[in-house]
């Protein structure tokens, strides 16, 4: 059992704490240090997340009350994996932190398979540490300057600088701790607008309240329901919340952070790639997400991710119910009466389009979703007024009550009052219409005639003006000259109007040859270009088709084009074939830089992440390829 132990400092790693032990003791051995303090002396020196935490704490000196999960929860990076991680690997993941298991700790997380990559340097704040020499003597290594993702130092809000540490060193057992001579260090070249230095401060205190507060830790598919109801409420999603509007996303995404943040914090989005993480996150959670990558998403819809912790809210576009009834000679006008609302799919806008049925009878709908409390008293369409409504129309067309004063009690338009009274056929003096038939009238037949003579003659000029036009187009062109025809002299209209031209199909006019040919071309050029491209992208039917904008072409009709088909079958990747090709590449990149080869690197980098089912195909051909 150790005599002393230092005390750790707020926010201070473990590693820093062990790294300050060896340095006050003045140890020259890294092993006997490792074997003072775990009992062993083959552990390895991991920043984030240490192992064998249970073996440090037999050995701290007795009265200290230091506890595995104090320590893990204070001076480790978990709380910053753990909410993401799901219980079960979370629950792993600590049990691997207390023992001495740590080598499969980052794998079984996914950080090696992560897009984001690992700092190079231990990283300080110049501001903190003069602040450390004057209050402790001594400087540390805080856990918040060197957590993925954060570049901004939350109090004093200036960059974070490099120290001469390197995160992965050739003496793996070797804690260096922070000091003056070792924290000179330019700051990090963070160039950028001051609109992305407030996002990047804004993901710094994201993080931090990450490492000091405690909540559950949730499930994928939390985070993917937080993210639909959040979405759905700007729109981006269907309105029964099956499927979200990528494109609009991505769009509405990209607008908020703009690309080069996007770039400097390895998030880029793009809607034709096809492991795009942005869609990924707001589907089935199949893996799990690094956590700036949740700290992106908890910023962009909710504003910080306490928010997104506590919001309870659901995607409901029209609220909850009951809604008010809109009928206004119903007893209970305005009151929230309706329970039923069916929601559909507006077609033009792809908005959702709320259905409120009232026991009265009433039907309407409106398009949402609702912004506030008042759009729950607008109705976009009536779909039915029901005999409540209907049987007010009655009592008001028997009175001597005039057309526009019995719109304004009905609350609807005097067109709309003509047309229901004509459909109900009830007597009133604002619902007859003036017929030439009967004896009060002016009309003569004569009268009609010339009418009819006159649209006749103003049809047949403007099929003189329009030769060229089909029936439809002529109607377009004027319509109140159609419609007067089409009541009341149809027949007429039918005889004297062009001919109906039927459309050949376009497929029967297609060389299909000559497209085959062509499409060929395209194809082998784009297929060529990805091959060659600085960054390995996997070669799909529809990347092919996308790039030169044939994808449906390509999909639905490639047993037409045979030549094409034949080549793409020879060019397009499996999964595993793409794996094994990026990791070549990424092999080619180390060993034109002379770097040390190591294959869990080179799988981290290439983003490559081994199953229990894969049977070793992408292991073994990369090895392969190594050999």
């Amino acid at each position: 059992m150790l005599a002393y132990f230092p005390h750790p400092y707020p926010d201070e790693l473990l590693y820093s704490v062990i790294a300050r032990y060896h340095a006050h003791t003045g140890s020259t051995s890294p092993k006997m240090t490792l074997y003072e303090v775990f009992g062993v002396s083959n552990i390895t020196a991991v920043v984030d997340l240490p192992a064998n935490i249970d073996s440090l704490v037999k050995n701290v000196p007795t009265g200290a009350r230091y506890a595995a999960e104090d320590i893990i929860y204070n001076n480790t990076l978990y709380p910053f994996y753990a909410p993401f991680l799901g219980k079960q690997k979370a629950k792993d993941t600590f049990d691997f932190m207390c023992g001495a298991n740590g080598g499969v700790l980052h794998s079984s997380m996914g950080i090696m398979a992560s897009s984001i990559p690992s700092f190079k340097y231990l990283r300080f704040c110049p501001a903190c540490l003069k602040e450390d020499y004057k209050q402790f003597g001594e400087t540390y290594w805080r856990r918040i300057h060197n957590t993925p993702g954060v570049f901004m130092c939350v109090k004093h809000e200036i960059p974070l600088c490099d120290s001469s540490i390197r995160i992965q060193r050739e003496s793996r057992q070797l804690f260096v701790a922070a000091n003056v001579a070792n924290c000179i260090g330019k700051y990090l070249p963070i160039k950028h607008a001051d609109k992305d230095i407030e996002i990047l401060l804004k993901v710094a205190k994201e993080t931090e309240w990450l490492l000091h507060s405690c909540h559950e830790i949730y499930d994928g598919d939390f985070f993917r329901d937080k993210y639909v109801t959040a979405l759905g409420m700007r729109d981006l999603i269907s309105p029964k919340g099956h499927f979200v509007h990528q494109k609009e996303l991505i769009d509405s995404f990209k607008a908020y952070y703009g690309e080069i943040i996007l770039g400097f914090l390895h998030s880029e989005v793009n809607y034709e790639e096809e492991d795009n993480w942005l869609k990924s996150i707001t589907r089935k959670h199949r893996k799990v997400f690094h956590p700036l990558r949740h700290i992106l998403m908890s910023l962009y819809l909710f504003g910080d991710l306490e928010q997104m912790f506590t919001d309870t809210s659901q995607y409901r576009p029209f609220g909850n119910g009951p809604w008010p009834c809109l009928n206004a000679v119903s007893p209970h006008y305005l009151q929230e009466v309706i329970t039923k609302n069916v929601i559909s799919c507006c077609t033009d806008t792809r908005k959702p389009v709320g259905t409120f049925y009232c026991d009265c009878g009433f039907i309407y709908s409106r398009r949402g979703s609702d912004a506030d409390i008042n759009d729950r008293y607008k109705i976009g369409r009536i779909k039915s007024f029901g005999p409540v409504w209907e049987e007010a129309l009655r009592q008001i067309a028997s009175t001597d009550i005039s057309l526009r004063e019995a719109a304004r009690r009905l609350h609807v338009d005097p067109a709309t009052v003509k047309k229901y009274a004509g459909k109900l056929k009830l007597e009133s003096k604002w619902n007859i219409k003036p017929d030439c038939k009967t004896e009060d009238t002016t009309c003569s037949k004569t009268d009609a005639t010339e009418m009819r003579d006159l649209y006749r003659r103003r049809w047949i000029e403007l099929q003189d003006r329009f030769p060229e036009k089909s029936k439809t187009e002529l109607r377009k062109e004027g319509p109140s000259i159609y419609t007067w025809l089409y009541r009341h002299d149809r027949e007429w209209l039918n005889q004297f109007s062009p001919v109906y031209k039927k459309t050949i199909n376009p497929s029967e006019r297609v060389d299909w040859n000559l497209r085959d040919e062509e499409v060929l071309r395209q194809v082998v050029a784009v297929v060529t270009e990805i091959r060659n491209a600085k960054k390995p992208r996997r070669i799909t039917i529809s990347r092919v088709g996308a790039i030169i904008g044939a994808r449906a072409l390509l999909e639905k009709h490639l047993k037409r084009l045979p030549k094409t088909k034949r080549f793409l079958e020879q060019k397009i990747e499996s999964v595993e074939q793409f794996q094994i090709r990026r990791i070549g590449y990424i092999f080619d990149k180390f060993r034109k830089s002379n770097e040390t080869v190591a294959m869990w690197k080179i799988y981290r980098i290439a983003g490559v992440r081994f199953r229990s089912d894969d049977n070793g195909i992408v292991r073994k051909s990369a090895l392969k390829k190594l050999s």
